[in-house]
């Protein structure tokens, strides 16, 4: 797993949708890409703290996200991962994608957000 980012790299938090269908595929990995392209940061934090029934679905939309992010030269790491998500992650080999061991606060939002602050486990 990885720790995040390296000390001193800022970073930028997008919030995924609390449920995701197949029709929602393409709308959230478009406005992703285009949220990216609006920033200048080299990592991208995924919140998926939201995300209550994670399924194939799910997975499908992260790794676009990471594809997305790579061809722009950025980097995702997904943070608030539950364990049914995080053994998704892990048994399809997205693990690596994980920033930070998995949490799930009460009350997140599940609207697109950003913060422009440095990564948590970051000095």
């Amino acid at each position: 797993m990885s720790s995040g980012a390296p000390a001193g790299l800022s970073c930028v938090r997008w919030v995924l949708e609390p449920s995701v269908g197949r029709e929602d595929v393409a709308r959230l990995c478009e406005q992703f890409r285009a949220w990216l392209r609006d920033r200048d940061h080299a990592v991208s934090v995924c919140d998926v703290s939201a995300v209550a029934d994670p399924d194939a679905v799910t997975i499908e939309v992260l790794a676009r996200l990471q594809l997305s992010a790579q061809c722009l030269g950025r980097r995702v790491r997904i943070e608030g991962a539950g364990p049914r998500l995080t053994e998704l992650l892990t048994v399809t080999g997205l693990a690596d994608l994980l920033a930070w061991p998995p949490t799930a606060p009460a009350g997140a939002p599940n609207r697109i957000a950003e913060t422009a602050d440095r990564c948590p486990g970051t000095s």
